[in-house]
Formats: C-alpha cells, structure tokens, sequence
C-alpha cells in the first residue's frame, strides 16, 4: 500500500490543499519512501491526478478542505485527518491505526 504524508520541516504540513512537497511511502518495502512529488503550483486537478498516478491509497495530513477530502474519497483514497507532529511520529501512529508493521 501506498501512503502520502505531505511534508513541510520534517513535520505533517498544516494544509494539504496548499503543500508543496508529498512523500509516498510503501508499505509492502518497510515504509520506505518511494518518491516525493512536487506539488509547489498544482490545480487540484493535477493534485489529484499525481497522487492517483503514483498510486496512492491513503493520505494522512494534518488537515484539508472538505471539498478536496472528497475528491480524494471519490477515487477511493483513504484521508486520515488531523494528524500532527513529526514525520516519524505519524508514520509510528498510522501503521499502529491500519494495524501495519
């Protein structure tokens, strides 16, 4: 499974509307990261799209509009919410909450 933290000072980026960098990491390779996409002036269009291509299966982000939650949701990706603190942390916090090692 692939999972997409947007990243903003080695922290969870506050709104993931406007992030500019999104790490993708594989669940089936450790959670190690598989790339990071450049997201600096892209419509939600193009976000969407991005994060489709690279299949991406569930995004966890601190927070987002309703509007692009859904748009994610309507392509079955799973948005998990209100998710702050370090990278590593939420990483630690999401596997426990999917129940993944």
């Amino acid at each position: 499974m692939k999972v997409a933290i947007p990243v903003w000072q080695n922290r969870v980026a506050p709104l993931f509307d406007v992030c500019s960098h999104v790490k993708i990491l594989d669940t089936n390779q450790q959670w190690a990261p598989v790339k990071t996409l450049e997201l600096k002036r892209s419509s939600v269009g193009q976000r969407l799209s991005a994060l489709y291509d690279a299949g991406v299966e569930v995004v966890v982000c601190n927070g987002i509009s309703l509007f692009l939650k859904c748009c994610l949701q309507s392509r079955s990706i799973l948005v998990l919410c209100d998710q702050d603190g370090s990278e590593k942390e939420v990483v630690q916090k999401i596997k426990k909450e999917l129940q993944l090692k």
